[in-house]
């Protein structure tokens, strides 16, 4: 009874669903951890390529940007937006201007306000003759800052600027692309980007991210993908193994009716000692039961319960033995039945082990455990635990007891028949019985007055 209910539930149980919060994506990646790139490295400014000339960062210049780094390395910000603020911008060229909001930047940048720091960006790309990589550097940075304010629109405007002025983009800037495009629930073009960006890796012979295989995981889960999935989620196990993607892997598989892989990578998480959690442990048999391997679900659950992982309750200890009488391993059944009807008062289980006692021949143990089932009682079958008390009897040829049992059976309607129809059987066998013990007395009365004759 149990185990068939067991078996039938077994693969609905055991496809955990994906839960979206399992494919988070991870922050963006911050904005200008050490402060703007190169804001004093001014070599490049009159030389930048063979198409633009820029002018000079002057001496003086220089020494007051100088001055303001030096007052944010001694702790003293107030004072350097003071330094900031009384430098005259019409007094500046256009490159040392641009340079001026690049350090903007990175003051707003040591308060932490994204906002002011994506304002001093723009302000730094409307100066006119700029070096390019200053550009190409402020509309990357620019694009980073307003993914962390979730200004999603804005930031795609801003890398779609860098990309134009790009012969070559690096996979770190389609990873930021498909972050925006995944934010904005832009499904597909964010998964042509993640594949963009992993194939430059594989290109250059790098190690893809990590947190690629992530982001292109939470995208074709949003496209319910499942196919895809697994592909991405057997790269993650294969390169980075986590007991997270091994879970994930299994899942999908089920989703994609293919119950053995699904056990086969559940399995190798129990193997690699991940499952500790009783739901786990539970789920792994389960799936074992439906996969025709009830010996090893019964032996998984007995080892959870043994090392405290699984908890010795009636439904866990029942759930061992239905495994285990589904393995034909009969005396194990009945020794976890027995287990889990300690657990309870009702005598349901006491049913369950004679009926197991009674299958094996086993007349007595089948008697004794009926009748502590009827004694119990308390449970929805107590007709089913007199017929089986009955029989028991009968073969013991205990018949006055079992005609008992068989009328206390017929009482109850879901038994009637059966208890009639073995009461009667059990009536005229006794009748039978007895008029065979009568006639072997009558003869041997017979003999003894013959052998007196003689």
């Amino acid at each position: 009874m149990g185990g068939e209910v067991m078996i039938n539930r077994a693969i609905r149980t055991c496809s955990v669903p994906l839960i979206a919060a399992t494919l988070f994506l991870g922050q963006p990646v911050p904005v200008m951890d050490k402060g703007p790139a190169g804001l004093f490295n001014t070599a490049h400014a009159e030389e930048d390529d063979n198409v633009r000339r820029t002018p000079a960062m002057r001496q003086s210049t220089h020494k007051r940007f100088s001055r303001i780094r030096d007052l944010v390395d001694n702790d003293k910000l107030d004072k350097a937006f003071e330094v900031w603020e009384q430098m005259d911008p019409s007094g500046l060229n256009s490159y040392e201007r641009a340079m001026r909001w690049k350090l903007a930047a990175f003051l707003y940048h040591q308060k932490g306000d994204n906002a002011a720091i994506a304002n001093a960006y723009r302000k730094l790309l409307e100066e006119s003759d700029i070096p390019l990589s200053l550009e190409q550097d402020t509309w990357y940075s620019l694009a980073r800052v307003e993914m962390v304010r979730g200004s999603y629109e804005a930031a795609k405007k801003a890398l779609d600027e860098w990309f134009a002025l790009q012969d070559e983009p690096g996979g770190g800037a389609y990873a930021l692309k498909a972050q925006i495009h995944y934010r904005q629930e832009n499904w597909e073009q964010s998964l042509q980007a993640i594949n963009q960006a992993i194939q430059a890796r594989r290109d250059s012979d790098e190690a893809v991210s990590e947190n690629w295989y992530l982001l292109k995981r939470g995208v074709l889960y949003q496209q319910e993908d499942y196919q895809g999935l697994a592909n991405v989620l057997e790269i993650l196990v294969r390169e980075f193994p986590k007991k997270s993607y091994l879970m994930q892997l299994s899942s999908v598989y089920g989703e994609l009716d293919r119950p053995a892989d699904q056990l086969a990578v559940r399995e190798a998480a129990y193997e690699k000692g991940y499952l500790e959690e009783e739901s786990e442990l539970v789920g792994l048999a389960q799936l074992m039961a439906s996969q025709d391997s009830p010996y090893k679900a019964a032996q998984v659950l007995r080892d959870g319960i043994d090392n405290g992982h699984i908890e010795a309750s009636r439904k866990n200890l029942e759930r061992m033995g239905d495994n285990f009488l589904m393995a034909k391993e009969y005396e194990e059944a009945i020794n976890a039945f027995r287990q889990a009807a300690s657990k309870v008062e009702d005598g349901e289980l006491h049913l369950r082990m004679s009926q197991i006692a009674a299958d094996l021949g086993n007349w007595e143990q089948a008697e004794q455990y009926a009748a502590t089932a009827v004694e119990r009682g308390d449970f929805d079958r107590l007709g089913r635990a007199h017929v089986v008390r009955g029989l028991a009897l009968y073969h013991l040829e205990r018949f006055s007891q079992s005609l008992q049992a068989l009328k206390q059976a017929r009482q109850f309607e879901e038994t009637r028949k059966m208890a009639s129809q073995w009461h009667d059987y059990v009536e005229r066998e006794q009748k039978r019985r007895q008029q065979l013990e009568a006639s072997a007395e009558s003869g041997n009365g017979q003999d003894e007055s013959a052998a007196q004759v003689l």
